[in-house]
Parts: structure tokens; C-alpha cells; sequence
């Protein structure tokens, strides 16, 4: 439940407060995947090779004169995630549950900064990782594809290593995936 007249700094509070996992809370996610986002575009505007492991599929080059303000990037990213804290559950082995996370950081934004744009990416966050076929075309024709497509290769690359490293079979499957769908909405671009 997010708390009635929540502020700014309540809710980076809350974020520093949850961890995403072991060691790394809300904020330092955000800023890492914040990070690695900016690195992907750093190596490719500047022709520079990417560190080891990191797997950045072909097309994304092709993503980037469709990117949204990179103030609005931002914000979206390192806040991507500012509901967590209200939606937290614990099941009975002690492992970690954020049902409906990505609405209820949407919902936090708004009622917090109140940005739209920023709020709208937010609840699309997930839309990438669980982007079926059907629904490429729909996905692609909105003016956030390019922004959300390549935040979740940044978050996966962000991710690497709580999925066991950029040789673990978890990274594999997910940047196999958002590759995948990735190819296909950039035809439509």
C-alpha cells in the first residue's frame, strides 16, 4: 500500500530501504541499469568495443534516433522500480515477491512527481521481457518501444549477475528473448 502524501524523499527512502537482491537495493539497480544503458550508447556512438561477456544484439544501433529525451530516460530508470517497497511479500521459505510491481510503481510515480511520460515507461517496464509474438506490432508502434527495448537489454546486461554471470544459462535465455523480440520490432520502426 503506498502511504497517504508520500514524498520525494520518502520514497528514495523506501527504495534504499528494499533490496532487489542481496547486498543491492531499488536505487542501486536503478543507477546500474542507468549505467549500463549509458555505457551501451557511449560504445556505440564512439565506435568503442563492448566490455567482455556483454552480448548487445546487432539492431540496437538502429534504436537510437527513436529514443525519448534522455532526462526522461533517466528518471525512468533509475526509478523504474519505486514501488517495490509497497508491494514486497515474503512467502513462507523467505524468498522475495513484488506482485504487481510494475503498476504500483507507476501508481507511486504519479502520486509522488506526477510525470506521465515517466510513470507510462515505468508501468511498460516489463512489457519487453514478456512480450509474446503476437503483440510485437502493437508493442512497436508506440513512441516508448525504442526507450523500453533498450533499457531491458541494459537491465539484463544490469542483471548478469544475479542471474549467475553473462555464461549462465539465466542470462542466456533472457538476452536469447529480448534479442528475439527485439529483431522483430525494429522492422516495424
Amino acid at each position: 500500500m503506498i502511504p497517504n502524501n508520500l514524498t520525494f524523499d520518502q520514497m528514495v527512502s523506501s527504495m534504499e530501504a528494499c533490496e532487489q537482491t542481496s547486498g543491492m537495493n531499488m536505487i542501486q539497480h536503478g543507477m546500474m541499469v542507468k549505467q549500463k544503458f549509458d555505457q551501451i550508447i557511449y560504445c556505440i556512438e564512439n565506435n568503442k568495443e563492448f566490455p567482455d561477456g556483454w552480448r548487445i544484439p546487432d539492431f540496437t544501433k538502429t534504436l537510437i534516433p527513436y529514443l525519448l529525451d534522455s532526462k526522461t530516460i533517466s528518471q525512468y530508470q533509475i526509478f523504474h522500480d519505486c514501488g517495490k517497497a509497497f508491494c514486497l511479500e515474503i512467502d513462507e521459505n523467505g524468498r522475495r515477491h513484488f506482485p504487481n510491481h510494475a503498476q504500483v510503481s507507476y501508481d507511486t510515480w504519479l502520486t509522488v512527481c506526477g510525470d506521465k511520460t515517466v510513470a507510462e515507461l515505468i508501468k511498460r517496464d516489463m512489457d519487453i521481457h514478456l512480450l509474446k509474438a503476437d503483440q510485437v506490432e502493437e508493442f512497436a508502434s508506440n513512441i516508448y518501444a525504442s526507450t523500453l527495448l533498450l533499457t531491458g537489454i541494459a537491465e539484463v546486461h544490469a542483471n548478469a549477475e544475479m542471474f549467475g554471470g553473462f555464461d549462465s544459462d539465466s542470462f542466456k535465455i533472457k538476452m536469447k528473448q529480448i534479442t528475439k523480440r527485439g529483431k522483430q520490432i525494429v522492422k516495424y520502426l
